[in-house]
């Protein structure tokens, strides 16, 4: 509801709609799940537990910026992932955490548990999805993706077909993508 009232009270202003029209709004609509992901995996390694900036965002974020680290720093980011033991909620209160297991960073989890080639073909598919979105013009597919990219912030689900059906719009958006008409155009993927 927020990211809609927000999403609503800029397209208000003349300036605003000119710039999100442009090639600067397609280009970082397209980047956006690179640019959500890099923004994860800053956070968890920059992440300090006696800093108070990070425990305010932390709190904000209930904790998960804290697992995001712990987990990244004990299994770190390998070529096909790391099998992943559950912390215990007991374990997780001796270490002053409320939550425990909450590796809800879906592009932390996705890095962590299944891998780099994993993490790198999800973020390539959802790019292409908004690609797709943004070149057709195809307002609901975007801000509908946008959501779910955002949504991976905070919840791990995002890569799951059964709770996020945006997923299958992929394969609609990159097969009309990759189909011999734009491959030997200028358009592309990106």
């Amino acid at each position: 509801l927020m990211f809609i009232t927000v999403w609503s009270l800029l397209l208000q202003s003349n300036k605003i709609r000119t710039l999100l029209s442009g090639k600067v709004f397609e280009k970082f609509m397209s980047l956006l799940p690179a640019i959500i992901c890099l923004l994860c995996y800053l956070s968890a390694i920059a992440y300090k537990k006696s800093s108070l900036i990070w425990n305010a965002l932390d709190k904000i974020f209930t904790t998960r910026i804290y697992w995001a680290s712990y987990y990244l720093k004990t299994y770190g980011v390998k070529m096909f992932g790391s099998r992943i033991n559950p912390v215990s909620s007991r374990n997780a209160l001796a270490v002053g955490v409320t939550q425990s297991n909450s590796l809800d960073m879906a592009y932390v989890r996705i890095g962590v548990q299944y891998g780099l080639i994993v993490l790198l073909v999800f973020v390539m598919a959802l790019i292409v999805l908004q690609t797709y979105a943004v070149k057709k013009k195809n307002w609901g597919l975007l801000i509908a993706n946008t959501f779910f990219i955002l949504l991976g912030i905070v919840e791990n689900y995002i890569y799951s077909v059964a709770m996020n059906v945006f997923l299958i719009c992929i394969i609609y958006a990159i097969s009309g993508t990759l189909s011999k008409n734009n491959v030997n155009s200028s358009e592309g993927i990106l």
